[in-house]
């Protein structure tokens, strides 16, 4: 019996940093969401919906690590949004080689997850609860980055690595 508070103790410890840790997450798709409104390199529209990559390093040093954020816009009518995630990435591309695991071939709908229980919004509307890429280039370069599940491509996200970069350009 007198280890039961502490069990109780390391229990609301364990709640509280996860209940913090999904607080960050939600913040972060709030400011993705909110940066993704004026992302003017947008994926092109296919069947009423587009894909997008964004990131806050498109330059950096050797060995640097770059994070990359999806997001998926239903921007006409009749679609449905998975809001809630982090849901898997499939297709990603960088210098036109796959990265990662490719979409399952059973002809699904790349954007409905096979086992979801969570909320689901009518379109129009953007869900960025996409799991984050990250990529390391180790050597100077550029490297194109773009998404491609199923029929739907992204924008090209070009990736500028040099080995020195001016104190303006430092990210």
């Amino acid at each position: 019996m007198d280890n039961q508070p502490a069990v109780e103790t390391q229990f609301q410890l364990a709640v509280a940093a996860a209940a913090r840790q999904a607080d960050l997450a939600a913040d972060h798709v709030e400011r993705l969401l909110a940066r993704y409104a004026t992302w003017t390199a947008k994926g092109a529209v296919h069947a009423g919906c587009r894909v997008t990559l964004l990131t806050t390093t498109p330059q950096c040093r050797p060995g640097a690590i770059v994070r990359i954020d999806h997001v998926f816009e239903a921007v006409a009518a009749g679609h449905e949004l998975y809001v809630m995630g982090p849901k898997p990435v499939y297709d990603e591309y960088v210098n036109g080689h796959l990265q990662g695991a490719a979409q399952p071939a059973d002809g699904a709908d790349p954007f409905t997850p096979l086992e979801y229980d969570g909320r689901v919004v009518d379109s129009p509307g953007s869900d960025a609860n996409y799991a984050p890429t990250y990529y390391r280039f180790p050597r100077p370069g550029r490297y194109e980055i773009q998404w491609r599940p199923g029929a739907w491509r992204s924008n090209i996200l070009t990736i500028t690595v040099r080995a020195a970069l001016d104190a303006a350009d430092a990210v």
